[in-house]
This record gives C-alpha cells, sequence and structure tokens, in this order.
C-alpha cells in the first residue's frame, strides 16, 4: 500500500495505490480518522485500487473523484 499527502495553496490533495479497497481505506482512516472515507470507497463498485481526490472536503462529502489509471 502506497499513499501521498500534499498540501497546495490551503488544498489537500490525497492518492494512494493498493492491491484492494480495504488497505486503501484503512490508510486513509489512519490518515483522516473519518469513517466516511472508508464507507465512500466501500461503496463505489468501481473501484479498482487507485484513488485520487483534490480536496479532503470533497472526498468526505462522496464527491470523490475514482480514477482508473494512475497519473491521468
Amino acid at each position: 500500500v502506497r499513499n501521498d499527502l500534499l498540501e497546495v495553496d490551503g488544498v489537500t490533495q490525497i492518492s494512494g495505490i493498493a492491491d484492494d479497497p480495504g488497505k486503501l481505506s484503512q490508510v486513509f482512516m489512519a490518515i483522516h480518522g473519518d469513517s466516511r472515507i472508508l464507507e465512500l470507497i466501500e461503496r463505489n463498485p468501481e473501484f479498482d485500487g487507485t484513488f485520487t481526490c483534490n480536496n479532503i472536503q470533497t472526498l468526505t462529502e462522496g464527491e470523490a473523484k475514482h480514477d482508473r489509471h494512475k497519473g491521468e
């Protein structure tokens, strides 16, 4: 499991790669302590192990962007 947390101009950008959604959601929960992140990932049937969100507020509101290809 790999994850990155970067703040740019006051906006927190997070991304991660894991071989299954459970591992990645645990990483985000450990970083942010917010169970909504786990619930969001579990609700997304298209989750493929790569996850990027430009704003943690957006993520916890359930409007996160799920990328199928890293780096796009």
